[in-house]
């Protein structure tokens, strides 16, 4: 297990090495810029309690687990064995089960997995109660369809606390979810900020939330928000073909085959 002394060192200089006992679905880059958002969220308070949604293997629930500072840790995921994608087709997720997940996170560290609690189910059927302490810092990485986008944040907003941080992560894919997101804030007159970081992490900081100052720190991790290019749409039109093609190549090898 690691030392707290150990832990404080490695993520203040943003090491991905934090998520390296279980597989996670995200670049070093998106890893570091994750680290960033739990550094200036950690540093708003003496402690922070933390929701994901979208947990598969747990691997971006890691630098949360270890973290002492963490309080709590929500997991909610409906475990599907595979989902639909705004890039075309369903992507699988094998062996998709809480309980794996919990068993991978106890081999890190078993008194610190005692803090994660896990909601099977959709954000837009299970109820807000569940989420009995209200949380500081989201992440939202679950289905990859702009329905999806939008109701998990929208559940977000109704458990989190004030002046909370939601993070999204493959905004590339997601970024008509997102544009819905932002004109619903806009229109409703919320008060938030929008930042979009290395690689594919978008993040949404409500109310008066101090996060925005403390992400100057971390400048090499800022990029361009370019969520309403449209670079965006003409890239997901090019993954929606490739897809169809591949999806054809699919049936017209098994049509053969059974010719």
């Amino acid at each position: 297990m690691m030392s707290g002394a150990s832990f404080e060192a490695r993520i203040q200089r943003l090491d991905t090495e934090l998520f390296s006992q279980i597989v996670s679905q995200t670049s070093n880059a998106d890893k570091r810029s994750l680290l960033a958002a739990q550094i200036c969220t950690r540093e708003c308070g003496d402690g922070y309690v933390y929701l994901e949604i979208g947990s598969h293997l747990g691997g971006s629930i890691q630098p949360h687990l270890l973290d002492s500072k963490c309080t709590k840790i929500y997991s909610i995921d409906k475990r599907p064995s595979a989902q639909p994608d705004e890039r075309g087709g369903a992507h699988a997720y094998p062996g998709n089960s809480t309980e794996r997940m919990l068993s991978l996170l106890r081999a890190i560290d078993p008194p610190k997995a005692m803090k994660i609690e896990c909601v099977d189910g959709d954000t837009k059927s299970i109820s807000p109660s569940l989420i009995s302490l209200a949380p500081n810092l989201c992440f939202i990485d679950g289905e990859h369809t702009p329905e999806a986008t939008v109701a998990d944040f929208d559940f977000c907003r109704r458990v989190c606390a004030e002046n909370a941080t939601i993070l999204f992560h493959d905004y590339r894919v997601v970024f008509r979810g997102l544009r819905s997101v932002i004109s619903k804030l806009k229109n409703e007159g919320r008060r938030f900020s929008a930042h979009a970081l290395l690689d594919e992490v978008y993040v949404i900081c409500l109310d008066a939330s101090a996060i925005p100052v403390r992400l100057a720190q971390f400048s090499s991790q800022v990029r361009e928000d370019d969520l309403w290019s449209t670079r965006n749409d003409l890239r997901l039109l090019k993954w929606r073909a490739m897809a169809l093609k591949e999806q054809a190549s699919a049936l017209t090898t098994r049509l053969l085959g059974r010719g």
